[in-house]
């Protein structure tokens, strides 16, 4: 039996900025690429990106996402961030600390510019801009960036703070 469950997308605290991102991976391993959308604390656009990363695991591609968004922002001069990500296992590593050492540099760098950073395990349903993008990344190849710095015409929709949304398990 099909249980429908509501959620709700919600912006971060003010003067945060949000980052919402994920990765994708046409396999596991497969053709890869993430991608990430940055809001304001009212939920207005700021930037988005979609990279291709070559082979690699859905896993991989998830944590990727995550350090280039961070660092995409840092770039921009924000310093407090919430981080809404559809992976719990990308989320646990980065708030445990137990990160794969190949990103352990660069996220060292990362939190010692960061004033405040905030995880957030959201739901697919809630997501879907970033994964948009990150799908979008999955078709470029390894490198390859596209920085989009007022919302491109193939998200007509985001993420709102004032619908329902609905997962169906």
């Amino acid at each position: 039996m099909q249980r429908i469950v509501e959620v709700r997308f919600i912006l971060p605290a003010i003067n945060n900025t949000l980052i919402c991102c994920d990765g994708a991976s046409r396999g596991n391993p497969g053709v890869a690429g993430y991608g990430f959308v940055c809001r304001s604390d009212q939920g207005e656009f700021i930037y988005a990106e979609a990279k291709g990363l070559g082979i690699a695991t859905n896993f991989i591609v998830e944590v990727m996402a995550i350090v280039g968004a961070a660092e995409c922002v840092l770039i921009n001069n924000k310093v407090n961030i919430c981080i809404h990500s559809d992976s719990s296992a990308a989320v646990k590593v980065y708030t445990s600390g137990k990160l794969p050492w190949f990103i352990m540099t660069r996220w060292k760098r990362i939190k010692e510019l960061l004033r405040n950073i905030q995880f957030v395990h959201s739901l697919r349903e809630i997501n879907f801009s970033a994964d948009s993008l990150a799908k979008r990344g999955a078709g470029l190849e390894r490198g390859v960036s596209q920085i989009f710095t007022t919302r491109p015409n193939f998200l007509s929709a985001m993420e709102s703070p004032d619908r329902v949304y609905y997962r169906f398990r």
